[in-house]
C-alpha cells in the first residue's frame, strides 16, 4: 500500500450465514508501473440493521486504526 501512485476503496456489506452484518473493506491500488493491487483491509462486524451512517462511522474508525490514515482524512476534506 505504502508504494500505490493512487488508490481507491470499495465497501461490500452483506449479511453472512448467522444473519449478522459484515461489511468488506477492499483497497485496490497502482505503482508507478501501472501494476495493479488489490488487498483486503478489513472485515467489520456490523450492529443490527446498518445505516449509511453507520458504514462511514466503521470505515472512519478503521482508517484511523491504520499508518497514515489521517493524511488520507485531512485530504478528503
Amino acid at each position: 500500500m505504502a508504494g500505490f501512485e493512487s488508490f481507491s476503496i470499495a465497501l461490500d456489506e452483506s449479511t453472512d450465514l448467522f444473519d449478522k452484518a459484515q461489511l468488506a473493506t477492499i483497497i485496490r491500488g497502482n505503482d508507478k508501473e501501472c501494476t495493479v493491487t488489490e488487498e483486503l483491509l478489513a472485515l467489520l462486524p456490523l450492529k443490527g440493521t446498518p445505516t449509511g451512517e453507520d458504514i462511514f462511522n466503521e470505515v472512519q474508525e478503521m482508517a484511523t486504526q491504520r499508518d497514515n490514515a489521517e493524511t488520507v482524512l485531512r485530504a478528503q476534506k
